[in-house]
């Protein structure tokens, strides 16, 4: 707790000299108010992790913190994918293409398993297993959207919003499920 003493004494210097601190007080204002042009609120939230800290000293770099492992994978994921909070699956067959019953009753499977995985927002998996998966054909005067299920996957299903993602690649045929996690 600061002395009684030491705060009479401020509010005294603060009633003596209260011209001289209110132009102080002013020219702070507006040099600040000039300065405020200058920041930018780009909200990253990256940088509240708690990653490495590095300082540069007289062309040298020291790291002075080297910051949580979790974080350090976070980044490296990242730095691979772009995202770190993307999963892509991919099915490939050996023979032939994706649109057998076989292959999309396993492609079913997956997908049901993801979007029931803890932290997944069913709303964004794309799969062609996806019950809701819609084909829109643009027309003259508007859209046309058609539900349409691939053939071979069951239709008693509680998920929601698909889309469809393939991939060809040469003799092999393949197809992913793309999830976003919170």
């Amino acid at each position: 707790m600061i002395p009684k003493r030491w705060i009479e004494a401020y509010l005294r210097f603060l009633l003596r000299n209260r011209l001289a601190v209110s132009v102080v007080v002013a020219l702070m204002t507006v040099f600040f108010a000039g300065e405020l042009r200058y920041i930018k609120v780009v909200p990253q939230f990256l940088d509240f992790y708690p990653g490495p800290s590095h300082v540069r000293l007289f062309g040298h770099e020291y790291t002075w913190r080297k910051g949580h492992p979790y974080i350090n994978i976070y980044n490296t994921f990242r730095r691979m994918f772009g995202s770190a909070n993307i999963l892509t699956v991919i099915l490939e067959t050996k023979h032939g293409d994706v649109y057998n019953p076989t292959t999309l009753q396993k492609l079913d499977t997956i997908t049901k398993r993801i979007v029931e995985t803890k932290g997944v927002v069913p709303y964004q998996v794309l799969s062609i297993a996806h019950p809701k998966m819609k084909s829109t054909t643009p027309t003259a005067s508007s859209s046309r959207s058609i539900p349409r299920r691939a053939s071979g996957v069951s239709t008693s299903r509680r998920t929601t919003r698909p889309s469809s993602c393939t991939r060809d690649s040469g003799r092999r045929s393949s197809t992913s499920a793309t999830s976003t996690t919170a």
